[in-house]
C-alpha cells in the first residue's frame, strides 16, 4: 500500500523536473529570403522554429513606409509556422518585417535580433496593371478623393466599369486602411457601395481596391486617399487657406523661336539661322511685401557661328529682381531705373541697389 502511494509521487516529481524551464528561447531554424515582389502581390511566410519547451506564440510584424507602427499577425502552425500579408497591404516602397516567438515559460526570441530596431527590409516594385482601363476600372465617387469631408460615417460609392465581366471570373478585394471590407460590399449593376458599421476616426484614411485572379495574382489595383472629420488634415488645410488669402502668385513662361535660313548664299552675321528666346516672370505678393522677378535667355542651337559670336559679344540675357516692403526696397538686375543716370547709349548696367525706409 505504501509503495502504491510513493510511485505517483515519484512519477510527479520526475515529470516536474523534466518539464521545468530550461531558460532557452525558441530558435529560428529556417527563415526563407523573400525575392522580388511587386505591389498588390500577397507575401507568404513559412518558417521553422524549434524549442525544448512548448511554443506558445509566434507572430509576424510588418509595416510599409506609409504606416507609423508595425502590424502583427499570429502565425498558424501547420507543419511549420505560416502567415500571409494580404496583397492590398503590399504597396510600392519598402516593406519591413521581423518575427517574434515565445515559449510556455515566457522565453522570447526575435528574428532578426533586435526585432523592431533591426527589421528585414525589402523593396516592393511598382504595380503594372495587366488590364487596360477600357476593360476594367473602379472609380470612387464618394467621398471624393483628396477632398475633406465632415461626414464621419460616409457611404462609400464606387462606379464599376466591367464590360468583360472580370468580376465574375476573379476575386475583388476592397480594404479601408488595413481592414478588408470585401464581404460587406453591396453591388447593384455598375454601382457598388460600402456602409461602415461605426463612425470613422478623423484624419487621413485610404481605400485600396485589388482585383486578383484565382491564383492570387494581382490584375488591377487602385488607391484612393480620403480625409474625414476634423483630424490633423483639417488644421493643415485651414492654415493653408489663411496663407492663400494673403499670398498672390502670378507666373508667366514663354518660348519664342525664329528661323531665318539663307539657301544658296552665305548667311549674314547679323541674320543668324535660329534665335530662341525663353522668358519667365514671377510676381509674388504677400500683404505689403512684393517680389517681382523676370528673366530672358537667348540661344542659338543650329547656327554655331552665331553661337560663338554671342559668347564674345555683350550678353543678351536679361535678369531682374525687384523686392518691395514697408521697410526695405532692393533691386538687382539689368536696366534698373535707379542706374539710368549712369547708363550710356549702347551700354547695359547690371547692379544692386537698396533703400532703407526709416
Amino acid at each position: 500500500m505504501k509503495c502504491r502511494n510513493i510511485l505517483p509521487i515519484v512519477f510527479g516529481l520526475a515529470l516536474s523536473l523534466f518539464a521545468q524551464d530550461d531558460g532557452q528561447a525558441p530558435t529560428f531554424v529556417s527563415v526563407p529570403q523573400i525575392g522580388n515582389i511587386t505591389a498588390g502581390s500577397p507575401i507568404e511566410f513559412e518558417i521553422v522554429i524549434t524549442d525544448a519547451s512548448p511554443i506558445e506564440s509566434v507572430r509576424l510584424y510588418y509595416k510599409t513606409g506609409e504606416t507609423r507602427g508595425f502590424t502583427s499577425v499570429e502565425m498558424e502552425k501547420d507543419v511549420n509556422y505560416i502567415a500571409e500579408i494580404p496583397g492590398f497591404e503590399v504597396i510600392e516602397g519598402v516593406l519591413e518585417y521581423y518575427f517574434w516567438a515565445k515559449d510556455a515559460y515566457n522565453n522570447q526570441a526575435f528574428y532578426p535580433e533586435g526585432g523592431e530596431r533591426n527589421p528585414v527590409r525589402i523593396k516592393v516594385g511598382r504595380f503594372e496593371s495587366e488590364i487596360e482601363p477600357k476593360r476594367f476600372s473602379i472609380q470612387m465617387l464618394y467621398p471624393e478623393p483628396n477632398v475633406q469631408t465632415d461626414d464621419d460615417k460616409p457611404t462609400f460609392v464606387f462606379l464599376v466599369h466591367d464590360p468583360d465581366h472580370l468580376l465574375d471570373k476573379n476575386t475583388l478585394r476592397v480594404a479601408l486602411n488595413t481592414i478588408d471590407v470585401s464581404g460587406k460590399l453591396i453591388r447593384d449593376g455598375e454601382v457598388m457601395t460600402y456602409i461602415p458599421e461605426r463612425q470613422l476616426s478623423g484624419g487621413s484614411q485610404e481605400v485600396r481596391i485589388l482585383l486578383e485572379d484565382q491564383g492570387g495574382k494581382p490584375l488591377f489595383m487602385k488607391r484612393y486617399p480620403v480625409s474625414i472629420g476634423k483630424g490633423s488634415p483639417v488644421a493643415d488645410r485651414g492654415e493653408r487657406s489663411v496663407w492663400q488669402d494673403k499670398l498672390k502668385i502670378n507666373t508667366n513662361v514663354g518660348l519664342d523661336s525664329d528661323y531665318d535660313i539663307f539657301y544658296g548664299k552665305e548667311q549674314p552675321e547679323n541674320r543668324p539661322m535660329d534665335v530662341h528666346k525663353a522668358s519667365a516672370r514671377v510676381r509674388l505678393r504677400y500683404g505689403k511685401i512684393q517680389l517681382n522677378t523676370s528673366a530672358l535667355l537667348n540661344a542659338h542651337v543650329i547656327d554655331e557661328k552665331a553661337h560663338d559670336l554671342s559668347l564674345r559679344r555683350q550678353p543678351l540675357n536679361r535678369l531682374r529682381v525687384d523686392f518691395r516692403s514697408p521697410l526695405l526696397d532692393v533691386t538687382f538686375g539689368d536696366a534698373s531705373l535707379e542706374f539710368t543716370e549712369l547708363t550710356l547709349k549702347g551700354t547695359r548696367v547690371r547692379g544692386l541697389s537698396a533703400w532703407f525706409k526709416l
